[in-house]
Parts: C-alpha cells; sequence; structure tokens
C-alpha cells in the first residue's frame, strides 16, 4: 500500500521506512509482555509510577481516553503518532488517515524526540477494561525495551485519578536506572497534560477516532 506520510520530518520517514522494510509480518510481531505478573520484578524489570488528577467522572475520563484519535493523542512534541496496523481489518493507517478508537490488538507505532535523537517504538493495546476503567499496552518485540504500562482511573470523590504504571527493561541497565525513567516521565507528562487539555476544551473541538 501507497501510505501517506505527508506532514513528518524526512528522518521520521526514514525510520518508519526501515521499520515496514525490516518487519516481514506484523501479524506476527507479539507484545513483549502479554500481561502483569508478580515477578516482573524479581525478573529484573524496573517500576516507574505517577499519579495524574482530574476534576470530573471517571467514565467520562475514561471514554475521552478511548475516543480521542491517536494522532492527536500524540501529536508531538517529544511523542507523535506515525502509524498503526489493525489485525482486525488488516490494514496500515497513518496520521493522515480517518483512526479507528484504540482497541484491543492494535499496533501502534510513534517517533520519540528528544532535541535530536529520533527512534521509532511499537507498542500494542492489549486490554481494554470498560468495566474496571483499565487500559494496558505493551511495547512489541524488537523494541529497545521490552515492558508494558498500565492506566488506572479512580474515582475520588470529586476528582478521577489516573494511576499510570510502567514496568520496562533494556539490555541496558544505565539506561533502566538513568535514562529511560527521565525521557519516559516527559512523554507521559506529554500525554496525560495534552488529554487534560482535551477535557478541559469547553467546545471540544478535537478530532476523534472512528468507532469503526
Amino acid at each position: 500500500d501507497n501510505l501517506n506520510f505527508e506532514g513528518l520530518s524526512p528522518k521520521a520517514v526514514e525510520l518508519i521506512e526501515q521499520k515496514l522494510k525490516s518487519v516481514a509480518s506484523f501479524n506476527s510481531l507479539r507484545p513483549s509482555i502479554q500481561e502483569i505478573s508478580e515477578d516482573l520484578l524479581s525478573n529484573g524489570y524496573s517500576y516507574h509510577q505517577k499519579e495524574f488528577e482530574l476534576h470530573g467522572d471517571a467514565n467520562e475520563i475514561f471514554s475521552l481516553y478511548t475516543s480521542v484519535s491517536p494522532s492527536e493523542i500524540w501529536s508531538g512534541p517529544h511523542n507523535l503518532f506515525c502509524f498503526l496496523f489493525s489485525r482486525e481489518d488488516q490494514k496500515f493507517l497513518t496520521l493522515n488517515d480517518q483512526l479507528p478508537c484504540i482497541r484491543e490488538g492494535m499496533q501502534l507505532f510513534n517517533i520519540v524526540d528528544f532535541l535530536g535523537p529520533k527512534f521509532l517504538f511499537g507498542m500494542e493495546i492489549i486490554k481494554i477494561d470498560y468495566d474496571s476503567l483499565r487500559i494496558e499496552f505493551a511495547y512489541l518485540e524488537g523494541n529497545i525495551s521490552s515492558g508494558i504500562q498500565v492506566l488506572q482511573f479512580i474515582q475520588d470523590g470529586e476528582q478521577t485519578i489516573i494511576s499510570h504504571h510502567s514496568y520496562y527493561k533494556s539490555e541496558s541497565n544505565f539506561r533502566d536506572q538513568f535514562i529511560y525513567p527521565i525521557f519516559h516521565d516527559h512523554v507521559i507528562n506529554e500525554y496525560h497534560y495534552r488529554m487534560e487539555e482535551f477535557y478541559n476544551l469547553s467546545d471540544r473541538n478535537i478530532r476523534y477516532c472512528s468507532p469503526y
């Protein structure tokens, strides 16, 4: 397929094309972790946890998190959505397409950019639980890091607490202890602060995903 990457930098397009050529089958790509387990920490995974707070109903906020287009959620400057692969539809879609809402089994590929160094990473949505208000996504095999992230939405009076849990591991202990936490903190701050901006917009004039 001819994918439209208009709007991305030449370096970003180069990284995407390298990824597309290097993967024989996106169907065969698997999450590096399938689920949260008690032995992650004993198996060398590092842990990062941070809480964000919004004034409002947890169900409404959860609905917003699962209905805004990925191209709006991750629109930079540090974390930029590039394309997705849908196992269900067997389709590649880019930031210039009408994108479906996130769903289990969907693979998302983003560029992380911090003052020059750029790298492409992939993650898969492995769980969206509308009853317990929980989203889980894992890094795909072949990334620099393996790991899983969990977003839990908790009603606390008139406030909603969004608890963001991250388990991660690479081949470098130095990277895991000193580099990853700094960049990861910037990336998740950007993500949650953008969702807060969307939630507080009176006209909600934002790009939503397609339900189908």
